[in-house]
């Protein structure tokens, strides 16, 4: 596609798009850059009815691309009020962890529990406890903010 300048005069310049007379662009028919004003937000399930066996750790979730978010919340939801708690674990490669954040949810026996931390890695996964002396079933979620 070919873009010549024509002998127009207005205060913006004005050119025509592939020679032809009637595709002419001029004035506020100019793209002009635009600041971002926010990030799309998206919340992710991570546990779906996740049978958590008696006193262990659920790292089963899938790692989470954080970038372009800041903030990262988690909820989590059992079936019964036991003692459970919520980790987010970081990675920068997506595949291994290089640290983890405890605690974002504590231990405590509300039924719905919810909590919220910095993103500190490009990949975020999240993992759930089960203190109980039985199995529960458990829902998980994460809400990535910018």
């Amino acid at each position: 596609m070919s873009v010549t300048r024509q002998g127009y005069k207005t205060a913006q310049d004005v050119y025509v798009i592939g020679g032809s007379a009637n595709a002419v662009i001029t004035g506020s028919d100019v793209m002009q850059p635009v600041d971002i004003q926010s990030h799309y937000q998206t919340t992710i399930q991570t546990h779906t009815g996740v049978m958590a066996a008696p006193n262990s750790w659920n790292t089963a979730a899938a790692w989470i691309d954080t970038i372009g978010f800041d903030r990262i919340a988690v909820t989590l939801s059992n079936d019964a009020a036991v003692q459970s708690s919520v980790n987010i674990m970081w990675s920068h490669d997506g595949t291994n962890s290089q640290g983890e954040d405890s605690g974002v949810i504590t231990t405590g026996t509300a039924i719905r529990k919810a909590g919220e931390t910095a993103t500190k890695a490009r990949y975020a996964k999240v993992s759930i406890s089960n203190a109980d002396a039985a199995a529960h079933t458990m829902n998980a979620w994460a809400f990535l903010k910018a």
